[in-house]
């Protein structure tokens, strides 16, 4: 799904219900500051692109798509990464943004 270029600043928790089936999230170049828990539904989800948001941290229910294979978050200004997320062992994509 492609939602870019949006201008979106957050998301009804219910947003993601229908969408549980979901592969790919593109959610580039929009205004959001958090991204909602319920974003641990999309189980099915690869890959989230993140990139040119306002994002400042990371839930740790991301920690929870086991599936996610790839997640861009260049262009955030990210503050903090709970150790939490870190440590998941099937979260490694994460530490790319870190390196």
């Amino acid at each position: 799904m492609d939602a870019s270029f949006n201008v979106i600043e957050e998301f009804d928790e219910k947003f993601f219900d229908s969408l549980i089936e979901l592969v790919n999230l593109n959610l580039r170049d929009n205004q959001l500051k958090m991204l909602p828990k319920a974003i641990e539904n999309l189980k099915m989800l690869e890959r989230l692109d993140l990139t040119n948001n306002n994002l400042t941290g990371l839930p740790f229910e991301l920690a929870k798509l086991g599936s996610l294979k790839q997640i861009l978050l260049t262009g955030n200004p990210i503050r903090t990464i709970r150790k939490d997320i870190i440590n998941v062992s099937h979260f490694f994509p994460i530490l790319d943004y870190l390196s």
